[in-house]
């Protein structure tokens, strides 16, 4: 069995579409049909470990205390602005009423100190299971989901969505979504998680790829895009500039979002999982003989 990792937040999760439409089991039925690449062995598997909300150095956790594990061969890694932002960013402004007046340090962070990588701890990580176990206990009746309750029928249904649209409009026309700017030391951070989770990978024999999405979600990210680009290139990681793929596809009328966030639709996990089939067959030589060493 040829197993490929995928690591990265909720764009990579992709709870928005039906499980067999995701990115990564697109790939994997490809993959199996052995019509475009084949691969050594006798099947591939493809294992999702897309968690919402989670940064870089979270994906590096991940890897080390449970996909590293799967063994895999291959460990794909979901990289844009949202995500490098995240990584020195403990604090989340609680999503309930419970919280939403509060910060709580939630996310473990990463740093760079003396060249070296360190990662800190969420201080406040049981305090917020503990409030979520409530909530779920006491107001979602056991359950983890539920409809969210409407305030107000003229602003939820009329003025907030206009006020939405006229929002995205203006995003879509500038080519900036979120405009919050990416740093230095962000990239410095991201590059340092990278090489450890790079260094890690090899280290079992397996190949690591980044994938850039950093200017599909706002233009004003091509400097983390230009620093991936020629970090993985010194450093001979595998790249896959996946921003370039879907905005060649909004330029030819293709929609890759959901109207109401930022996550890929049905269309847009195809054309995730079609870049990833086109790493492979670019990869096709490199691919086989790194399987045969394995």
């Amino acid at each position: 069995t040829v197993r490929i990792a995928l690591l990265g937040d909720s764009m990579v999760e992709a709870l928005q579409v039906p499980f067999e439409k995701n990115a990564g089991q697109l790939l994997e039925k490809r993959l199996n049909a052995k019509q475009e690449v084949a691969l050594p062995g006798e099947r591939v598997e493809v294992l999702n470990f897309g968690t919402s909300n989670y940064s870089v150095g979270q994906y590096l956790l991940v890897w080390e205390n449970i996909a590293a594990q799967c063994k895999p061969d291959y460990v794909f890694v979901f990289v844009a602005g949202i995500q490098i932002r995240r990584n020195p960013t403990a604090q989340e402004l609680g999503a309930f009423p419970a919280t939403e007046k509060e910060s709580l340090s939630v996310r473990p962070t990463f740093g760079i100190v003396d060249g070296r990588l360190v990662r800190t701890p969420a201080k406040d990580f049981e305090r917020f299971e503990e409030i979520q176990e409530r909530l779920i206990r006491d107001e979602f009746d056991g359950s983890r989901v539920r409809a969210k309750p409407h305030r107000c029928f003229i602003l939820d249904y009329m003025i907030w969505p206009a006020y939405n649209v006229l929002v995205k409009l203006q995003d879509y026309a500038t080519g900036r979504v979120l405009s919050v700017p990416i740093t230095d030391e962000m990239i410095a951070i991201t590059k340092g998680i990278l090489d450890v989770m790079d260094e890690e990978v090899r280290g079992v024999g397996a190949k690591f790829i980044v994938v850039d999405c950093c200017t599909y979600f706002d233009s004003s990210w091509k400097n983390a895009s230009d620093a991936l680009r020629a970090h993985c290139s010194q450093r001979a990681m595998g790249y896959l500039d996946l921003s370039a793929v879907l905005a060649k596809a909004n330029a030819s009328g293709v929609v890759t979002r959901w109207p109401n966030d930022l996550h890929f639709n049905e269309a847009g996990n195809r054309l995730f999982a079609d870049a990833m089939m086109d790493w492979f067959k670019a990869h096709s030589a490199t691919s086989t003989s790194v399987l045969s060493s394995n």
